[in-house]
């Protein structure tokens, strides 16, 4: 009965606002495939991250429109106020500088950690601790956040990679011996047999949630708000626990 009422309260605060005119919105994101969250699939960009963000702006009238951009110019954007909201974003000091991080608005959970050759892994010696890894060459993508620790460890040799196949390809040809990645990712690439050569390796580095999060020059704190209420009330109905075990996203 609970579960009947929240899905007709939030069908409810769906149709209501569509009498009004509707906002428009841009969001950014990294122009990458992340499964299960944001990726491209016969031309149609979908995935956990996308319909849930789709699905609670509709509720409040907002029309979205999704741009992918490489994701240091995607950042710059939101910093900038070229566009209105950015997925995918963990909260960094730096960033909350320009942007609003609302905890009603974390659309997913993750962890980081290394990957390496399955071939050479068993002659990494990673112990939890950084400074135990500062022998090896370490591959991060532009512009993106690993945590804290991670980010402002200078002692350790990191590579920019421009995208994930660049990751995949640099670990090959042993340019690199480890790269930063995605746990979830991870395990969708492995799914799907793209990296059978590739293997995780623990403990994990870092564990942080993902926003969307809006642009502070594009004066959007009250559509940020209006969103993270909106976004809480999804939460509690059974559309979203449908739309996580579509994507297979622990909730």
């Amino acid at each position: 009965m609970k579960a009947y009422f929240q899905t007709w309260a939030f069908a409810l605060m769906y149709l209501l606002p569509t009498l009004a005119q509707a906002e428009d919105i841009l969001i950014v994101r990294g122009n990458e495939n992340y499964p299960p969250h944001e990726f491209i699939q016969d031309g149609e960009l979908i995935g956990f991250h996308i319909e849930l963000v789709t699905l609670v702006a509709q509720s409040i009238n907002i029309e979205t429109r999704f741009e992918s951009y490489p994701w240091k110019r995607a950042i710059s954007m939101i910093k900038r106020g070229e566009a209105d909201a950015i997925t995918y974003a963990s909260a960094t000091e730096e960033r909350k500088k320009f942007a609003y991080f609302i905890k009603g608005n974390i659309i997913s959970e993750s962890a980081s950690g290394f990957i390496s050759l399955a071939s050479r892994a068993n002659l990494i010696n990673f112990d939890g601790q950084l400074k135990s890894i500062k022998d090896y060459t370490i591959g991060v993508q532009l512009g993106y956040a690993y945590g804290n620790e991670f980010d402002n460890a200078n002692n350790l040799n990191k590579v920019n990679i421009k995208s994930i196949p660049q990751m995949f390809q640099t670990l090959r040809k042993g340019r690199i011996d480890l790269g930063m990645f995605s746990l979830a990712e991870y395990k969708q690439y492995k799914k799907e047999g793209i990296i059978e050569d590739i293997v995780f390796i623990k403990p994990y580095v870092s564990e942080f949630r993902n926003y969307i999060a809006f642009s502070k020059p594009r004066n959007r704190l009250e559509t940020a708000q209006r969103f993270a209420k909106a976004m809480e009330t999804f939460k509690t109905t059974e559309r979203y626990l449908s739309l996580a075990k579509k994507y297979g996203v622990s909730r």
